[in-house]
């Protein structure tokens, strides 16, 4: 916002008063005769002799002592509000809150694969493995879910098939398995809500799936779809 500034100019007048000719002659003839005037009359009555005055008596008595200061005057009226500023830069974005947490793993198939952590806090904990299939070029895609605090409500579902459960007791390591065909991918998606003995609820996305048969393309864009199997979480 641009504020434009006003300047006062103070502007003084000067009066200048102009004689004309036949004025100038008349003013110095008027001049003249007062000067000899003054003249005779001191040369008549010679030199005054001095004087000194007689002070006259004063009926004035010695200033009396500074009074106190009076009260102050009532306070003003408040004046118009000013123009509004110009808006601030703006500051730097901060550091992303304590509430989103995410995971993300992805692995090809390794055969007797270990169970490995995506979501590792919070009321609900999400972990996966990947290995071979049953057939040649399958997979098997294992997503692990604990509990490990009751009770523990988990809700979740679409408008067709909605889901609600209360868990009682605490659990390790429940197994999904999905078994993939070869040239083939499977996965699902979708949002949980898992409320702790905290009462607190945590909204979970899960995206999970595998896929046994890679593929690139030259694009563009260049992109490359591997052959394994993945696991995102995102807890709120």
């Amino acid at each position: 916002m641009k504020i434009a500034l006003c300047s006062r100019l103070a502007v003084v007048a000067l009066a200048l008063v102009t004689l004309g000719a036949g004025s100038t002659a008349a003013a110095a003839s008027t001049a003249q005769s007062v000067l000899l005037s003054l003249h005779t009359v001191s040369i008549k009555h010679g030199k005054a002799a001095k004087t000194k005055k007689k002070k006259k008596p004063s009926n004035v008595g010695p200033r009396g002592p500074r009074g106190a200061t009076g009260p102050a005057g009532p306070a003003g009226a408040t004046g118009a509000t000013g123009a509004t500023g110009a808006t601030g830069a703006t500051g730097l974005t901060g550091p992303m809150g304590p509430g989103a947490v995410t995971g993300s793993l992805f692995e090809s198939p390794i055969e007797a694969d270990a169970i490995h952590p995506v979501l590792a806090t919070g009321p609900l904990l999400v972990s996966m493995s990947c290995r071979p299939g049953k057939v040649a070029e399958s997979i098997r895609l294992d997503v692990y879910l604990s509990i490990p605090a009751v009770p523990m409500v988990l809700a979740g579902g679409t408008q067709e098939s909605a889901t609600y459960t209360r868990v009682l007791t605490p659990a390790t390591d429940l197994p999904t398995v999905e078994e993939v065909e070869p040239a083939s991918s499977k996965g699902s998606t979708g949002f949980l809500i898992a409320t702790g003995p905290d009462g607190v609820p945590h909204l979970i996305y899960l995206d999970y799936g595998a896929n046994t048969e890679a593929s690139f393309i030259t694009g563009p864009p260049e992109t490359n779809t591997p052959r394994g199997c993945w696991v995102i979480t995102e807890e709120f």
